[in-house]
């Protein structure tokens, strides 16, 4: 690792004294635009330092965080740079809170439509980097589809603007759907620009509830080929059995509700109003205590039985209708063998330890292996960061299957 002496004294030139500070040998660095975010990332790349770069600091456990010895603070980039309310389009610095952000856009009756989680912390950057959304996706798609161009950093300190600032915009290379989800291992993101869609004015929502997870998917599938107006959908299972919300948005002349109550009835259960409360579900599974939380990638097809797999193995799940599923298990004794088997149905798909609790070994968990970065994934990040400045790449965890 190398040392350089008085780094502080090093830094403060670049984006002034009051903006350095130590923590725990740590040098945690505020830029307050991209230029002084270049500035920084280019003297640790030239010097051989490691940089994490953070903003509301709410998922720093999802990836593998580089060991650093500056960290790259982006709350003071935290405006929302320009909102051209009639062409539904805003760009934001990448240290906004998500909360900030869509208060500023309902003053025109607009907003990002995403749902990420802790909005009132997490920042613009962070939830792009991560590539977090929720149940909203089923409506409006993910965030890549909502992303219309990035300010990036690059490694060497380059500043690069990628996509544009209108909503039709085919020049160059996709580099913002690249970035989304990235984990800060390739470029530091310091400000985007989003598409923007009208705020629901008619949203109602409902949930529905039965002993078995499979007697939802049925409904749930038929509710994706209609005709409703539906804006969410999620799955949730626990000991107590499961619960599919959905969430319409349509003007009550069109009767919407009365549909969907047709659509359960032929399906074997009933539909009851529900709280928007439940669209925080996803969010209190996150918050467990001392849990492991998994997220897992499939087919939409397959939800429901992975959902009841999850409970089945002794953890809770929140999952979007897409097939992206989140669960958390309590029972640290049992989780890897619970992983494990799960890990052994993601074929097609993916599964990411998302969270580990402090101090989980036991003589009697079986081993986990490690699932390397992919060829062409290591090649894409020695192009951006030749010196592994940023974020490294992550190695996956993989739990043997359970035979």
């Amino acid at each position: 690792m190398p040392v350089i002496t008085h780094l502080a004294e090093h830094l403060a030139p670049l984006v002034g004294h009051e903006f350095v500070r130590e923590d725990n040998g740590v040098f945690v660095v505020s830029p307050k635009d991209t230029h002084e975010v270049a500035a920084v990332i280019g003297f640790a790349d030239h010097h051989g330092l490691k940089v994490r770069p953070t903003g509301g600091r709410t998922k720093l456990a999802w990836g593998a965080a580089a060991e650093p010895q500056i960290e790259l603070s982006l709350q003071r980039l935290n405006q929302v740079v320009d909102h051209p309310w009639q062409d539904l389009t805003c760009t934001v610095q990448a240290g906004c809170t998500w909360e900030t952000l869509q208060q500023t856009l309902a003053r025109h009756g607009q907003f990002v439509a995403l749902d990420p989680l802790w909005p009132a912390t997490a920042t613009v950057g962070g939830i792009c980097a991560t590539n977090d959304s929720g149940a909203l996706r089923h409506r409006y798609g993910s965030l890549r589809d909502l992303v219309l161009g990035m300010t990036i950093v690059l490694a060497d300190g380059t500043i690069a603007r990628t996509g544009g600032r209108v909503v039709k915009n085919v020049a160059g290379y996709d580099l913002p759907k690249l970035m989304v989800g990235s984990r800060g291992t390739l470029a530091v993101i310091t400000e985007v620009t989003f598409r923007l869609y009208a705020l629901p004015r008619y949203a109602q929502s409902f949930t529905v509830t039965a002993e078995i997870a499979r007697k939802l998917a049925a409904l749930m599938q038929a509710i994706r080929d209609s005709h409703l107006a539906t804006q969410a959908l999620q799955l949730r299972g626990d000991a107590s059995g499961f619960a599919l919300d959905i969430q319409l948005n349509a003007h009550p002349e069109a009767k919407q509700e009365a549909m969907l109550a047709v659509l359960a009835r032929q399906h074997g259960v009933t539909i009851h109003p529900s709280s928007p409360d439940v669209w925080r579900s996803r969010e209190d599974l996150m918050n467990t205590p001392n849990a492991f939380l998994v997220k897992v990638t499939g087919k939409a097809s397959e939800l429901s039985s992975n959902a009841a797999e999850v409970v089945q193995l002794g953890g809770r799940c929140v999952a979007q209708a897409i097939g992206i599923l989140y669960a958390s298990f309590p029972n640290i004794s049992q989780t890897y063998s619970a992983l494990g088997s799960l890990y052994a149905h993601t074929d097609a798909g993916s599964m990411t330890v998302l969270s580990v609790p402090q101090n989980p070994q036991d003589d009697s968990m079986p081993p986990w292996g490690a699932k390397e970065p992919s060829p062409l994934t290591m090649l894409v990040k020695q192009q951006f960061d030749p010196n592994q400045t940023l974020n490294p790449l992550a190695i996956e965890p993989a739990p043997q299957p359970v035979r």
